[in-house]
C-alpha cells in the first residue's frame, strides 16, 4: 500500500499468493508480528514475521474464521465464528482455545470484537449471546450483559480517559464502567 502526500491516492497491497483474499480484521503485534484474516475462497488467517513482505497460513485458526484479534502483553487471542476465542502464546505461532464460559447450551460463541481494557481484563461482543468479560487476561469468562436489551453486539470498545466500556449492535450503543 503507498499513500502519496496529497492523501487522495492508494494503491492495492498485494499479498502474495493471496491476491483475492478479502480481509476482515488484522492485528499488529509489539514484537512486528502482522496476523491478517478473512476469506480467499474459505477462511484464511496469515502471520507475517517480516513486516509484511511474505505471508504464511495460520493453519489452526483457517477453518475457525477469526472475525476479530487483540494482542496485549505478549498475548493474542483471536475472536471465530462459533468457536468462541483462541489464544497464543508464541506470537501467532501455534493456538488453543480459550473458552471456559463461552460455551451456551452446548455450542461456543460468535465472537464479533474482543477489547482490551487492561492486562487482566478483556471484554467480547457476541453475535447473540450479548458480551462476556474476562479478569484473567482470557482464561475465564463469564457473562456481562446486565442492562443490555440486545444481546447481537457488532463491535465494543474501551475509553481509557473515562474508563468506561462501550457496546454497539442493532439497538444502539450500550455503555458501561468495568469493575
Amino acid at each position: 500500500m503507498v499513500f502519496h502526500r496529497s492523501g487522495l491516492t492508494w494503491e492495492k497491497y498485494k499479498i502474495i499468493g493471496f491476491e483475492n483474499a478479502s480481509i476482515r480484521t488484522a492485528v499488529l503485534t509489539k514484537k512486528g508480528t502482522l496476523l491478517l484474516s478473512g476469506t480467499n475462497d474459505s477462511p484464511v488467517t496469515l502471520r507475517s514475521s517480516n513486516h509484511g513482505q511474505t505471508f504464511q497460513r495460520v493453519k489452526q485458526l483457517d477453518s475457525l474464521e477469526v472475525w476479530d484479534f487483540a494482542s496485549f502483553n505478549g498475548i493474542i487471542l483471536a475472536g471465530t465464528y462459533a468457536h468462541g476465542i483462541f489464544k497464543s502464546l508464541d506470537d501467532g505461532i501455534t493456538w488453543s482455545a480459550s473458552n471456559n464460559g463461552l460455551k451456551i447450551n452446548n455450542e461456543y460463541v460468535t465472537v464479533s470484537s474482543i477489547t482490551t481494557v487492561n492486562e487482566q481484563t478483556i471484554i467480547c461482543s457476541t453475535l447473540g449471546k450479548g458480551m462476556f468479560i474476562s479478569r484473567d487476561a482470557g482464561n475465564n469468562w463469564e457473562d456481562y450483559n446486565r442492562g443490555i436489551t440486545d444481546e447481537n453486539l457488532w463491535t465494543s470498545f474501551y475509553d481509557p480517559i473515562h474508563k468506561t466500556v462501550f457496546a454497539a449492535g442493532p439497538s444502539g450503543i450500550y455503555q458501561k464502567k468495568p469493575k
